[in-house]
């Protein structure tokens, strides 16, 4: 008997329910999203439904450029923090969240250098595309 390639194997692991995205279309050999390498390594690292959600939720595109990172898709909604336009309203955001600052108040929200804080707390995060992920 014949051994099975890689490509059936996975191809396989993604067919029917992540029908349409460029995992697949990769998997089937065309030239887009995800290699087929990345698609190997992507289902060693987590099962094919926590796969399904992070594109559902994320994109491919977004999935793809975590993982080309070196970052583990394991970990990615947990270290998700949501999408923001700069890392000055990022940094902005976690100050509030934290009760550190108010929004509502001139001061000391005018006076703050939010370029130097972002480049502090970027220390911990990584941004990918507008994403921001904490680095676990």
């Amino acid at each position: 008997m014949k051994k099975k390639k890689d490509k059936d194997y996975v191809t396989k692991w993604f067919c029917g329910t992540i029908e349409g995205s460029k995992f697949l279309s990769v998997i089937n050999n065309k030239e887009v999203g995800m290699e087929l390498s990345q698609a190997r390594t992507a289902l060693k690292e987590i099962d094919r439904d926590t796969l399904e959600g992070l594109i559902k939720r994320f994109g491919e595109d977004l999935v793809t450029a975590y993982q080309k990172e070196g970052y583990a898709l394991a970990d990615m909604e947990d270290a998700s923090q949501g999408e923001y336009d700069s890392d000055e309203e990022f940094a902005q955001e976690q100050a509030e969240m934290l009760g550190e600052v108010d929004r509502n108040l001139s001061w000391p929200m005018n006076c703050i250098d939010w370029e130097w804080a972002a480049r502090e707390l970027m220390m911990d995060y990584h941004e990918i595309n507008g994403h921001y992920f904490r680095i676990l």
